[in-house]
């Protein structure tokens, strides 16, 4: 898992990204969540799928 941080117009923010596995295809899954005005809020949230509190979603 890593945490990152971007720009956009009303400041900067962070997003959380996470290896999920390959699907029945072979194809690389991630998961992402955008959008964590603080990084202690995505270290909060990256903790969190860590323990299975948030199960990550494949589309």
């Amino acid at each position: 898992m890593s945490i990152h941080k971007y720009k956009t117009k009303k400041g900067v923010l962070y997003y959380v990204s996470f290896y999920i596995g390959l699907d029945a295809y072979g194809k690389k899954k991630r998961h992402l969540k955008r959008g964590f005005k603080t990084k202690k809020e995505a270290k909060l949230y990256e903790a969190r799928l860590e323990a299975g509190v948030v199960a990550p979603t494949v589309n």
